[in-house]
């Protein structure tokens, strides 16, 4: 059940999507009084980086946050938001690192294992070091879902649970998210369709896994699986696609066409998107306010049970 006033009035320098809003409003409004304490990213990016160095802002008087870690296993972003932590000056108040979460699961059963710290010579595990993870207040899994097909494919299933190791009693996960593009659609939210199957297919010619975005209903299918966690709040923000977004997307297409081993293959899918740009151009102009509703994004924010008092 939410509990959450949607009119909160809020005031904030910083002008977060709504969906960070959201959890700042739930943060609000729960007994945590705005404090996001120890923060984890767990799989960060430009974008929730400039939100995370938002919570730090003395200006920002209805929230904070103590000190923050945030993880991704691409090399280039750490470089990327390295380099924006030092331009927003949050660069001392936490720690930007490389790692991926399959880190710590026997691949066989996905059952979470971490006794291999104990053998000589092995690597630590991600921030499971000695005898007990290190532990948040928050954890934030912003689009993370969708890029674990990327980056360790087939592991999707046991995520939560390794994320819900690390975080404390009572603490909260703050799961932001895309219903996946549909594979077929009427009308003019068919160029969306199209747009995904040809982005997908350079990405794929070009020896690389396209992100793979799960839907709301897995979301919570997966977490209900997961002891001690409940989801006190969902919601859902229809998707308002433009020509930038879907040329956005065209591009990206675009970016993957010099690893295609083939240049017949390079000239003929370089065609195929300048021909889906000029229809997706064609289309939106012909459109009221250049712009059509398809799809969504969806915010789920979920707690992990406080630890019972024992008793004697």
């Amino acid at each position: 059940t939410c509990t959450d006033d949607d009119d909160y009035v809020y005031a904030s320098p910083y002008n977060a999507p709504a969906p960070y809003k959201a959890f700042e409003i739930g943060q609000i409004n729960s007994s945590r009084n705005g404090n996001f304490g120890k923060f984890l990213d767990a799989g960060t990016g430009t974008t929730s980086l400039r939100w995370l160095a938002s919570l730090f802002d003395s200006n920002n008087e209805d929230v904070s946050i103590g000190s923050y870690t945030a993880i991704t296993a691409d090399e280039e972003m750490q470089r990327r938001v390295s380099e924006e932590a030092q331009e927003l000056d949050i660069s001392n108040k936490g720690q930007i690192i490389i790692g991926n979460w399959v880190d710590g699961v026997k691949l066989n059963t996905g059952e979470l294992n971490f006794n291999t710290r104990k053998k000589k010579n092995a690597k630590n595990i991600l921030l499971y070091e000695g005898d007990s993870p290190e532990q948040f207040d928050t954890i934030l899994v912003d689009y993370l879902i969708g890029a674990v097909d990327k980056f360790s494919p087939y592991f999707q299933d046991v995520i939560f649970h390794r994320l819900n190791v690390h975080l404390r009693p009572g603490g909260r996960m703050l799961i932001l998210g895309m219903e996946p593009i549909a594979d077929e659609a009427n009308g003019v939210a068919e160029i969306a369709s199209e747009m995904k199957h040809v982005r997908d297919a350079c990405q794929l010619l070009a020896g690389e896994r396209p992100y793979r975005e799960y839907p709301l209903s897995w979301i919570e299918r997966s977490l209900a699986r997961v002891d001690g966690l409940t989801v006190v709040k969902r919601k859902i923000y229809p998707y308002k696609w433009t020509y930038e977004k879907i040329v956005q997307q065209i591009d990206l297409g675009r970016s993957r066409l010099d690893l295609v081993p083939s240049e017949e293959l390079k000239v003929t899918m370089a065609k195929v998107l300048d021909e889906l740009d000029a229809k997706s151009l064609r289309i939106m102009k012909g459109l009221k306010g250049e712009a059509f509703t398809s799809g969504f994004n969806y915010v789920v924010i979920v707690e992990k049970e406080k630890e019972q008092l024992q008793t004697e």
